[in-house]
């Protein structure tokens, strides 16, 4: 597709591409095949350090920020500076990942994101909300299902959003979503406070300075 070992017509160029996508796509659908597979049966060990929640979800909004770009979506970043909590710091940086492009993905253009959060002695919570974007009560309670037959392909799996059930759980948290009509939707997550890493310091690079 980049004309390394010959020239190729304008055609030809077009169909090397959409091989070249193809293949990405296959392995991506691998690699979270496997990924989901390896937290299931708990051979992946999730590396818990304390964070700062506004540094990490900032850095999961900006992972995205160029395909909201492209999708003329608004991603509004809105959480208290001063949350902390240990958790695996690149897995749940995939879970909010994986929601905010399945919310770029579902959003008509000029639709927008909130990602917000609050705490409470006991856990802490992080919400990502989206105006524009409506599931049915049975789709809320399927989403997050790795398995599911469906004639409709609204209601087919998403695997990226298995996945993040599956890391949430291994983080002893719970993960949802909410859907009003008129209203938009709201995934959630929950996560304890209450963890044996009460007194380890917060990660090189993540202050809250």
């Amino acid at each position: 597709s980049e004309g390394i070992y010959s020239d190729l017509s304008d055609d030809a160029r077009t169909g090397a591409q959409i091989a070249f996508e193809n293949v990405e796509n296959l392995l991506r659908l691998i690699n979270d095949l496997l990924e989901i597979t390896k937290l299931e049966s708990g051979k992946i060990e999730l590396q818990k350090d304390l964070q700062w929640l506004s540094r990490l979800t900032q850095h999961s909004v900006e992972n995205v920020s160029y395909k909201a770009g492209q999708a003329q979506i608004e991603i509004v970043h809105d959480l208290p500076q001063q949350i902390q909590i240990a958790v695996d710091r690149a897995r749940l940086c995939r879970v909010i990942e994986n929601i905010l492009l399945h919310i770029i993905k579902s959003s008509p253009q000029g639709g927008s994101i909130k990602v917000s959060g609050t705490e409470s002695n006991d856990e802490v919570v992080i919400n990502i909300s989206a105006h524009h974007v409506e599931y049915s009560p049975e789709r809320c309670k399927t989403i997050f299902d790795r398995y599911r037959r469906s004639a409709n392909l609204e209601e087919k799996p998403i695997l990226s959003l298995a996945i993040c059930r599956a890391v949430i759980e291994q983080l002893d948290g719970k993960i949802g979503v909410n859907s009003e009509d008129g209203k938009g939707s709201m995934f959630w997550i929950h996560l304890s406070k209450h963890n044996p890493l009460e007194s380890i310091p917060i990660s090189q690079g993540t202050s809250n300075s």
